[in-house]
């Protein structure tokens, strides 16, 4: 395999180095090594392109998931509450969601499961569970070939969105997101 490194984009930050030692490393100059690995690191490379803060090294796939950021934000509010002198988990809990419900009910810590992933000009983006409705997808934008946007149901329920193709899809998805967010979870 040949790795290609634009070095008119590279900064030299050294991230690649960091996720692929076996594979980029930098000479006594401190020049980014432009290496050509054994196809058995094509991982180890394309994840060294996906933290590359300039996206100098290709091949490139970038994918993104939410949840851990949404759970690391209800962990800090948790952890607050308890700094602020709860004393039991559902003190903390309730004192964390306070702030989430609608007409002073407290909100259950629900985040929406969130994938995306760039293809250059092309994007896949998933909202809530696809998988719990497989058996009913239904287009709700577009047509095949082209920009689209599938929902997937549940006993008659939204429960997922994917949508694919470019920013008319991902714009569309989005009005889907906000009706997933108002339902409760899905088990």
């Amino acid at each position: 395999m040949k790795v290609v490194v634009d070095m008119s984009k590279c900064q030299d930050h050294g991230q690649c180095v960091f996720a692929a030692p076996e594979v980029f490393r930098f000479d006594d100059a401190g020049r980014l090594i432009q290496p050509n690995p054994d196809d058995a690191l094509s991982d180890a490379v394309e994840e060294a392109a996906d933290v590359c803060p300039l996206q100098a090294s290709v091949p490139r796939r970038v994918e993104h998931w939410s949840i851990p950021t949404d759970t690391a934000k209800h962990a800090a509010r948790v952890l607050a509450a308890h700094l602020a002198g709860a004393e039991t988990e559902a003190e903390a809990e309730a004192e964390a969601d306070s702030g989430a419900g609608v007409g002073g009910e407290l909100a259950p810590f629900a985040p929406l499961p969130t994938f995306w992933s760039d293809q250059h000009d092309f994007r896949l983006q998933s909202f809530g569970a696809p998988a719990l409705g497989t058996a009913d997808a239904r287009g709700l934008y577009g047509e095949p070939g082209g920009d689209v946007v599938v929902g997937y149901h549940h006993e008659g329920r939204l429960v997922g969105v994917v949508a694919l193709g470019g920013r008319a899809a991902v714009a569309a998805a989005a009005r889907h997101r906000a009706d997933l967010l108002q339902q409760s979870p899905t088990t």
